[in-house]
């Protein structure tokens, strides 16, 4: 029996309304986070996404005049009030990625802590290198290593959050925002067809 053309239209309209929403999602997840700066530099984890046991991603909303600048493997600057967006992207619900900075001011730096300013549990702390004890002294021009531990709620949606680290020299800590990406299945190699 078919319904009278009132309900097949509203129907209609349903069904599209959702597949407009689900389609948006997708897009949005593929945008870097919005900073306040207009353009950013975009920090890659130490790890590729196919490592296990890492993270890489995020949820974002950027504006329209933010546009990245520089993508980098190599060390983030520290102590000079850089902010690069660190990325992490990877195929499992939960992996861990290290991010390696420099400290390129001419200060020491006594690192106290590190934490997160959203506490919803999707990025957590694991631990600082080189020899992952805290406090940790990072003298000028010495690298560190900071793990971080991303749990994804969900496939090929960008979450974010901000990177706090904070030292005995400073009121206020050095804040990265990161971002992170459980990437869809469609990514995954073996899910790709070799071309002949």
């Amino acid at each position: 029996m078919l319904l009278p053309l009132k309900y097949n239209r509203e129907f209609f309209v349903i069904i599209f309304t959702l597949l407009i929403a689900i389609f948006t999602c997708s897009l949005n997840a593929q945008v870097p986070i919005s900073t306040h700066r207009k353009d950013v530099e975009l920090a890659f984890a130490n790890e590729t996404e196919g490592s296990a046991g890492t993270i890489q991603s995020l949820r974002s909303h950027a504006t329209s005049d933010s546009k990245i600048i520089n993508e980098t493997h190599s060390t983030i600057p520290f102590g000079t009030g850089s902010e690069m967006l660190l990325d992490m992207k990877g195929y499992d619900q939960e992996f861990t990625r290290s991010f390696t900075f420099t400290n390129n001011s001419s200060v020491k730096f006594t690192i106290n802590n590190v934490d997160f300013e959203k506490k919803d549990n999707k990025f957590d702390f694991v631990s600082i290198g080189p020899d992952s004890d805290l406090p940790l002294d990072v003298n000028p021009g010495q690298t560190f290593t900071i793990k971080v531990t991303y749990h994804s709620f969900d496939r090929n949606i960008t979450c974010s959050d901000k990177l706090l680290v904070l030292t005995e020299q400073n009121k206020e800590p050095f804040v990265y925002p990161i971002q992170a990406l459980q990437q869809p299945m469609s990514d995954m190699t073996w899910n790709h067809k070799t071309k002949k």
